[in-house]
């Protein structure tokens, strides 16, 4: 009967450890083999193993015009990926804003879909995904040039670019824009370029101009300056060619993209009031490779410190507040209310 007592309360105080030491922040909710999800009062977050078999991507409202909105559950299920969280916002959609509210760079697979404008400093934080199940976070020092060669000459290190269609084709619009590149006027006057349909970080782009002036019933992949009309006299027939000077692991990225501050970094949370209390949306990197990815309405105190003690050693925020959505499965799991532009999806 003793031998029974005491073997009893042993496996019962075992078993209350092993849920502790292995749960710590509440019970795991298995997603799919690698991912698994947890829940408690103001945080949801999903836990990654790594493994050659999750993937990252980023998802698009829409895919032919990067300023679009849609839910996240929405981008989730039409790309049929296991969970998807709200990721970078990007400014306003073309026409609603005049300010050069064009926010962030977006590169996918050395393809630059979208700069930051000239006029803008904020978001200079890069989540860089490898390809090889590894993000990893970089502040940017210096702007990356994106320079524009006309005839041979350069013109301008300080080119806009966001991709945007129209119609079915795939060309680039290059023109003068002084309210910035969020805003394109009902009749613009630009430069229709033949050439690549690609704009390279690897390589010069070389371009031919076609004609001078279009409006926006018609394509465009725009290419803009705010610096002064710089292309006042381009010729139908004159070359173009448009180069970059992005960093290799930039270059050689699956995908690269702005987001918002650096959260923790080497285990360590940086003190911010900025937006402290809004909901927020992040990615944790521990130091064995695995990823957390969550949302939480804490304070940026309260999560910093818990993060800490889960052991992220790097933690990068996304767009938060009302975009802030976590979304497994198609299930919201936190947030939803607002649309989004993009998101950062997982599949297993």
């Amino acid at each position: 009967p003793v031998f029974k007592k005491y073997f009893s309360i042993f496996r019962i105080n075992y078993s209350i450890f092993f849920c502790f030491f292995f749960f710590p922040y509440g019970m795991a909710e298995p997603v799919s083999s690698n991912i698994s999800l947890f829940k408690e009062d103001s945080l949801a977050y999903l836990l990654i193993k790594k493994s050659d078999k999750v993937k990252y991507e980023i998802g698009f409202s829409d895919p032919c015009h990067l300023n679009k909105l849609s839910s996240v559950k929405r981008i989730v299920e039409k790309n049929n990926t296991v969970a998807g969280i709200n990721l970078s916002y990007f400014g306003y959609p073309f026409n609603d804003f005049k300010n050069g509210d064009i926010r962030g760079y977006c590169i996918q697979k050395g393809e630059l879909l979208k700069s930051r404008s000239i006029w803008d400093s904020w978001m200079d934080v890069l989540l860089i995904y490898s390809g090889k199940n590894s993000f990893s976070i970089k502040r940017l020092k210096d702007t990356p040039k994106i320079i524009l060669k006309i005839n041979g000459k350069m013109i301008t290190d300080d080119l806009s670019v966001n991709i945007s269609h129209w119609g079915k084709k795939r060309d680039y619009a290059l023109f003068f824009n002084g309210y910035g590149i969020s805003y394109i006027p009902p009749a613009m006057k630009g430069y229709s370029l033949d050439g690549v349909d690609v704009l390279s970080l690897k390589t010069s782009n070389e371009f031919t101009v076609l004609k001078n002036s279009m409006n926006t019933n018609e394509f465009y992949s725009v290419i803009s300056s705010a610096t002064g009309n710089i292309f006042t006299g381009l010729k139908s027939g004159e070359k173009v060619v448009i180069e970059t000077d992005f960093s290799d692991d930039i270059k050689n990225s699956q995908f690269c993209v702005s987001v918002g501050s650096v959260f923790i970094e080497n285990n360590r949370y940086t003190p911010s009031d900025k937006n402290a209390n809004d909901d927020k949306s992040f990615l944790g990197i521990f130091p064995n490779g695995n990823i957390l990815v969550g949302c939480s309405s804490f304070s940026n105190t309260i999560l910093g410190k818990k993060l800490e003690t889960m052991g992220i050693k790097d933690c990068v925020l996304f767009d938060g507040g009302g975009s802030s959505c976590l979304n497994v499965k198609g299930k919201n799991i936190f947030g939803g209310e607002r649309d989004v532009a993009n998101a950062l999806l997982i599949r297993d």
